[in-house]
C-alpha cells in the first residue's frame, strides 16, 4: 500500500532542493528509503516471531502434549505456520495442534497489522501537523557561467 506514496514523496523532496543538489537529495531519499523497509521487516519479523511464540506456548499448554511432541513442534517454532505436525498421533489430535499453530499465527499477524496500522496513523497526524500548505518556492534560473557568456556572444 505504501508505493502509492512514493512518487509523491520523491516529488517532494526533488522539489524541495535546487537543482545543483538534485543528485545528493535523490541518494538521501533513495537510501532512507531502502534502509526504513529493511529496518521495518527485521523489527516486525522479530514482533511476528515473539508474539507467535507467546500464543503458541500458550495453545500448547492447554493440549497437555506429550514432552516428545512438544518437543518437536518447539523446535520448528521458527517455521510460524509453516510447522509439521508429527503424522504419529491421533487425528483430533493433529486437528487440535492444526488449530493453535493457525490461532498463533493469526494472533501475531493481527498484532503487527495493529502496529502498521499505528505508524500509519502516526504518520498521517505528523503530515497534518508538520507539512505547511505553501507552495513550493518558485526557482530562480541560474546565470550562465563565462564559458557560457562567451560562447552566445560569440
Amino acid at each position: 500500500g505504501m508505493t502509492i506514496t512514493v512518487s509523491p514523496l520523491t516529488t517532494t523532496v526533488m522539489g524541495a532542493v535546487e537543482n545543483s543538489h538534485a543528485g545528493i537529495a535523490s541518494g538521501i531519499n533513495n537510501s532512507v528509503s531502502r534502509v526504513a523497509g529493511l529496518l521495518a521487516i527485521a523489527v516486525l519479523g522479530i514482533v511476528v516471531l515473539l508474539v507467535f511464540s507467546s500464543s503458541l506456548d500458550q495453545h500448547l499448554a492447554s493440549l497437555h502434549l506429550a514432552p516428545a511432541v512438544q518437543q518437536a513442534i518447539e523446535a520448528q517454532r521458527t517455521k510460524l505456520a509453516g510447522i509439521s505436525i508429527p503424522t504419529n498421533l491421533s487425528s483430533p489430535l493433529q486437528a487440535q495442534l492444526k488449530t493453535a499453530i493457525a490461532l498463533s499465527f493469526v494472533d501475531a499477524f493481527r498484532v503487527v497489522a495493529y502496529i502498521c496500522a499505528g505508524l500509519a496513523l502516526v504518520s498521517a497526524l505528523s503530515a497534518a501537523l508538520l507539512v505547511d500548505g505553501k507552495a513550493a518556492p518558485t526557482r530562480t534560473p541560474s546565470k550562465p557561467s563565462r564559458d557560457e557568456k562567451k560562447v552566445a556572444t560569440s
